[in-house]
């Protein structure tokens, strides 16, 4: 091969990049959820799975329960623009809970605008 291994989810195809050429290895991903305390937060079969996390495309994140945070001195640091949300359920807040990348640098580009989940909210 002529250069490094890499794989990565990009919506319904697990993708393996062997040097140059991309392989699109798989078709059938089942569709994910992110819930907290029993309700549903996003749910998509396009996912992104990058850095042993899942990201959601916004259109399947419901937008409404997420709230921006105020940016953190590591935040500022980051290279790929994190902004952070915090997951409003009911009235009941889960602090930075949910991050987005605005401005991705290219090696985590297919996350770009796409929504993790950690801490409180389950994705499975």
């Amino acid at each position: 091969a002529d250069g490094p291994i890499a794989l990565w989810q990009q919506g319904a195809a697990v993708i393996i990049t062997l040097g140059k050429a991309p392989w699109a290895v798989s078709t059938e991903i089942h569709s994910m959820k992110a819930s907290v305390d029993g309700r549903v937060v996003a749910q998509s079969n396009d996912i992104v799975a990058c850095q042993g996390y899942q990201y959601f495309p916004s259109g399947a994140v419901r937008m409404d329960w997420l709230e921006k945070t105020e940016k953190t001195e590591d935040d500022h640091a980051c290279p790929h623009g994190v902004q952070f949300y915090d997951v409003v359920v009911d009235g009941k807040r889960h602090k930075r809970a949910a991050w987005s990348y605005e401005k991705p640098r290219p090696e985590m580009a297919q996350v770009g605008g796409r929504f993790g989940f950690w801490e409180d909210v389950e994705v499975a």
